[in-house]
Order: structure tokens, then C-alpha cells, then sequence
């Protein structure tokens, strides 16, 4: 299929790219398996797998979480295994990636939004693949300054590799200032450890740095995850938190009611796609 450009998704084009994203979170869990490694559906996903046992029908990625550990297990397989056509993608493996986070791709496609199309790196369809890491409380002040420091250098990053955002022009040209003096790759580091800053320590929560939610719908009691079920999403079985009713709940509140018929549109406004041979 050729590049198409397009302001929405119709349809047609919606149901096509879930199932090339369904085709690649099937190949992100065979290699957990294979490799012992711990994930689980996460964000919209999960909510889909609960409330429609598959994706939200206007809903337009994938989104998974791994504990620190099997993310960083993760990066260590895909850097000595050939699993073309897919890969992953981080900023350990691409310069010119921007996200704390990874993304599982497959090769032969392309999806490019508003914000990134500019950017000279890799967009081929992908799942999201955000790390989980540990946090000694849910309402230490300094926990919560760990949060809004990492968000601080998260933007930061994104100001310099021109990344768009929500901010408006004069915070833009604030954080641009503050950005300047320091490195690109000084600030990718600081980011890394502000989010490991407590993987060796036993702590009692888990929190999401790459959310795009509050932090309070970022951090959970470790428990929530420390038991594994398996849910359908689309006919298929993936691993689900066993207690997924009070992730979802202190998400999105009432999971189960719908959002109103206004609402129900994909999330991402894609500039171009292409789907590849799938």
C-alpha cells in the first residue's frame, strides 16, 4: 500500500491499522514469552480488552506496560535478535527518538502526525511499550517533585529536537532558554536516571513517568500489578494486571459508561499513513 496522505481517519482506514497494530503486539507477546518477560495491556487498550474485549472501536493505538527491569531485558533482546520486521525503537537505539518510553515497529509501514512528521527518525506503525518505575509513596512531596522534574527535562528534550506540543509560544520560548545550555544527550541521561532513581530500593508503588495522565493516575500500589491474568482483545489472550477494576477505575472513574457520541474519535490526527503489505 503507498503512502496516503489524510486530516482523519475514516473507517475503513481505522479498522486496517488496528489490525497491522494488532499484528505487532502479537509479535511483542511472543517475545515476552519466550523470554519470560513480564507486560501488561495498558491505558485505552486494557480499558478495551475489559469493556469491548478488543479494541475501542475509535480508538487508534496500543499502548502496554513492563516493569523497569523486562523494559530495559526488552532493549537488551531486540539489540542482539533479528526479529524482522519488527523492532524496537528507543532513544538507546535512535538518536533522533524523543520519548522516555519504547515503541515496538514494524517495518514497511508508516504513521506520521502533525507533531513529528518534520523529524528526520523512524515512524512506522508501532505499539507504545511504557516502563513502570518504583516510587516509595504516593504522597511524598518528593516523589512528587520527581515527577515534575522529569516532566521539566522531559519537555526540554522535546523543545530542542522541535517536537511539537501543547504548551503555548511564550512557555515554549521559557523552556527553549532554560533547555539551551545543556546537551541533548546530558538531558536524555538525567531523564533515564530521574526515572530509575529507585529500582533498587523496595518500594510500595509503581508509577508511569511516560503517562500523559496526571500523576495521580500515573501511580498505583505495587499489588495492583503483582498478579497476572490473561483477558481476550480481539479473540486473543494477552496479560492483564488481576486487579485492572481499580487501575481503570482511578483512570478513567465509571469505565464503563461510554463518552459522549462527540468524543468517540480516534486520539491521533495522522499527516500521512501507510500500512505496508499487511
Amino acid at each position: 500500500m503507498a503512502r496516503r496522505y489524510a486530516d482523519e481517519l475514516t473507517k475503513d482506514d481505522l479498522q486496517k491499522l488496528q489490525k497491522v497494530l494488532l499484528r505487532i503486539l502479537d509479535d511483542f507477546s511472543e517475545v515476552c514469552k519466550e523470554h519470560e518477560l513480564t507486560y501488561y495491556l495498558d491505558g485505552g487498550t486494557l480499558l478495551g480488552a475489559i469493556r469491548h474485549q478488543g479494541f475501542i472501536p475509535w480508538d487508534d493505538d496500543i499502548d502496554v506496560v513492563m516493569p523497569r527491569t523486562d523494559y530495559e531485558k526488552l532493549i537488551q533482546i531486540m539489540q542482539k535478535d533479528d526479529r524482522s520486521p519488527f523492532y524496537l525503537q528507543t532513544f538507546h537505539s535512535d538518536p533522533s527518538y524523543w520519548n522516555i518510553y519504547g515503541k515496538y515497529r514494524l517495518k514497511g509501514t508508516e504513521y506520521a502526525d502533525r507533531s513529528t512528521c518534520h523529524l528526520n527518525c523512524d515512524q512506522t506503525i508501532a505499539i507504545d511499550v511504557f516502563p513502570l518505575d518504583q516510587a516509595y509513596s504516593m504522597t511524598s512531596p518528593a516523589v512528587w517533585l520527581r515527577w515534575k522534574a522529569l516532566k521539566l527535562t522531559d519537555f526540554m528534550i522535546k523543545i530542542k529536537m522541535h517536537v511539537g506540543s501543547r504548551h503555548n509560544r511564550i512557555d515554549r520560548r521559557i523552556y527553549r532558554l532554560l533547555a539551551l545550555p545543556f546537551p541533548l544527550k546530558m538531558l536524555v541521561s538525567l531523564r533515564e536516571k530521574i526515572a530509575a532513581i529507585d529500582r533498587k530500593k523496595r518500594c510500595r508503588y509503581l508509577i508511569q513517568f511516560g503517562s500523559s495522565y496526571s500523576f495521580k493516575k500515573a501511580i498505583f500500589p505495587k499489588e495492583q500489578y503483582e498478579n497476572i491474568q490473561s483477558a481476550i482483545f480481539e479473540k486473543k489472550n494477552f496479560s492483564v494486571p488481576a486487579e485492572w477494576h481499580q487501575i481503570l477505575s482511578c483512570v478513567y472513574g465509571d469505565y464503563m459508561q461510554l463518552p459522549p457520541v462527540e468524543k468517540r474519535k480516534p486520539p491521533h490526527r495522522p499527516v500521512y499513513m501507510d500500512l505496508g503489505e499487511s
